[in-house]
């Protein structure tokens, strides 16, 4: 960037004009939304969200009414995110996304960027995250890796992005919509059967499961279940560590849970697995 574009922002306030306040929500525990990201909301002029349903649901649950709703998402068109431009210009802005942080993986990047070229301040009000949740409970010292977040959906490209990974030296970090949680644990035993897979499931919620096995006892162990996820895929072939004895109890008193779904099932074909705590 040539020195006169360089943009230089000196954070003096709270919450003010000529800003977008960039507001992580919640992945699934509402408790988890922080006291900053609450004031935020309630000073701001304007909330801008993916879904009206989600972020009505979001501002009514902590009792407020009466902001202007904008939506921003795969949809929202270029004049669109102009007005929303001359928005941040003068009112009180509050970007939230349907869960997680704004402006990572989501159309709030546009916005972003934009907002950039005009000289207009983006600000985080940071909270929880599923990449952070993942290698809090890795257990393993990730000093490097690849977040390569969604893959492709087109088959050439999938398959092209695919053939890139299995050269990966680092351990790459993969997500995907609910829906596609059985279609991706399917490829990748197929394309890495001996690497070893770190897969979160519903992080922050009643049903979250952690399991660290064998990508070939992906299929098997998650069976039909759809569920928000994130997983890392390490590098070349790799072992299991060995399951501690605590590991051992905890897949014993699993298997006399019926209630559990195939993902928290102690028929792990050998594969790790433990399911952290629940809301907190």
């Amino acid at each position: 960037m040539p020195p006169d574009q360089v943009v230089v922002w000196h954070v003096t306030g709270k919450l003010w004009k000529m800003s977008l306040e960039l507001v992580a929500t919640p992945i699934g525990d509402a408790g988890d939304l922080s006291l900053r990201a609450i004031e935020v909301l309630k000073a701001a002029d304007v909330v801008i969200g993916e879904e009206r349903k989600e972020v009505s649901k979001l501002l009514k649950s902590l009792g407020i009414e009466g902001k202007r709703l904008e939506l921003l998402n795969e949809h929202t068109r270029d004049s669109d995110l102009g007005e929303m431009v001359e928005l941040c210009r003068t009112s009180r802005v509050a970007l939230v996304t349907d869960c997680g942080t704004p402006g990572f993986c989501d159309p709030g990047a546009r916005l972003v960027a934009l907002l950039r070229a005009e000289k207009i301040q983006s600000r985080p009000v940071p909270g929880a995250s599923s990449l952070m949740c993942l290698l809090s409970v890795s257990g393993s010292n990730m000093r490097e890796f690849l977040f390569r977040g969604f893959l492709p959906a087109d088959r050439e490209e999938r398959a092209a992005a695919f053939s890139e990974l299995s050269r990966e030296k680092r351990p790459v970090i993969l997500m995907d919509t609910p829906y596609r949680l059985g279609k991706l644990m399917a490829e990748l035993a197929e394309r890495f059967p001996n690497r070893r897979v770190l897969l979160g499931c519903d992080f922050t919620q009643a049903t979250e499961t952690v399991v660290e096995a064998f990508a070939r006892e992906l299929p098997t162990l998650i069976g039909e279940r759809k569920a928000e996820f994130i997983l890392a895929l390490y590098p070349g072939e790799s072992t299991i560590p060995a399951a501690t004895k605590s590991d051992r109890r905890e897949s014993s008193r699993d298997a006399g849970d019926t209630r559990r779904t195939p993902a928290n099932s102690s028929r792990n074909g050998g594969g790790r697995k433990f399911t952290p705590g629940r809301r907190r």
